[in-house]
């Protein structure tokens, strides 16, 4: 834990782990009404929309296509785009179709126990040791034992697509590992520039996604709809965008991702109080590994004080 973080970075990681947990209540809404298409390329078109318009007026650049390093930053920019932004949001958005939002929830705590694991292979520097090996296994361990026991109740019941929809979702959280280290090896020197066209190339991509669904008559959705695409969409994705940024600049990516402990457990709180959710029987044991496992990584990753260089 990062004891050097100032008040405001633990009030934005506090509000930043709210909003991203009240996420899948809101997409357990518009997917009642909207496909999971739409709903996505909804909320990436205002995303994009609100975060250009911030950019412009601050005066964050874009990196240029013209020179070396703007091509090479559009290339992170289009596969961040696509393992942050479009293949999670439709996954998450069809997987909770089939699955209550507080489940999704719990199902995307893994993800820095899977960016552990990548960063060994894909990261210099990051190999991975002993303790951060206890802390995959641990996390590990914790899925496993979700997914195992909601898989003999599902198959027992006929209801292979609410585990289809568990993997997918797992996978979601799988893409959103990669993102992390896309955008580590990226090491943009505007952040909110190539954020711009992150969102930018998400919202081409998933626009026509979204029209091409067929019969979908956005204008007859209901208030309470278009209201949770709105909060998805401005808050979720372009205000969380900022205040991640900001949470970095103020005290480094190791302190942001202290906002794992908390996604889990607001999207419990919100599943059960707004939509009426129940839970699995294996759920509180598995969220308990799936901490474990990452407080265990926060403790191995931490550096000796006699170490550090001023």
């Amino acid at each position: 834990m990062n004891r050097s973080a100032p008040p405001l970075a633990w009030a934005l990681l506090i509000g930043l782990g709210v909003i991203w947990g009240s996420s899948f209540l809101f997409t357990g809404i518009a997917v009642k009404e909207l496909p999971p298409t739409t709903v996505v390329g909804l909320r990436l078109a205002l995303a994009a929309a609100l975060v250009w318009v911030i950019a412009t007026a601050v005066g964050a650049k874009a990196p240029r296509l013209k020179t070396p390093d703007g091509r090479r930053l559009w290339k992170f920019a289009a596969a961040a785009a696509v393992t942050s932004n479009i293949a999670p949001f439709l996954l998450i958005s069809w997987g909770q179709q089939h699955i209550p939002s507080a489940l999704s929830g719990l199902l995307m705590a893994p993800m820095p126990l899977m960016a552990l694991a990548l960063s060994h292979f894909l990261v210099p520097g990051e190999q991975m040791t002993k303790g951060r090996f206890i802390s995959f296994a641990i996390g590990f361990g914790g899925v496993v034992y979700l997914i195992g026991t909601e898989a003999v109740a599902q198959l027992g019941r006929g209801d292979t697509l609410a585990l289809i929809a568990q993997l997918g979702t797992l996978m979601a959280a799988f893409c959103y590992a990669i993102s992390s280290i896309v955008l580590k090896r990226a090491e943009a020197p505007d952040a909110l520039g190539i954020s711009v066209i992150i969102l930018a190339i998400a919202a081409v991509v998933t626009i026509p996604m979204g029209m091409l669904a067929g019969g979908v008559d956005v204008t007859a959705a209901s208030w309470l709809t278009l209201l949770a695409i709105t909060s998805l969409g401005i808050g979720s994705t372009a205000l969380a965008q900022l205040m991640m940024l900001k949470i970095i600049q103020l005290a480094g990516p190791p302190f942001l991702s202290l906002v794992n402990y908390q996604v889990p457990l607001w999207a419990v709180v919100f599943g059960v109080a707004f939509l009426g959710e129940t839970l699995p029987g294996s759920f509180w044991i598995a969220l308990a590994l799936i901490l474990a496992g990452i407080a265990v990584a926060q403790v191995a990753g931490r550096k000796p004080r006699n170490h550090r260089t001023s």
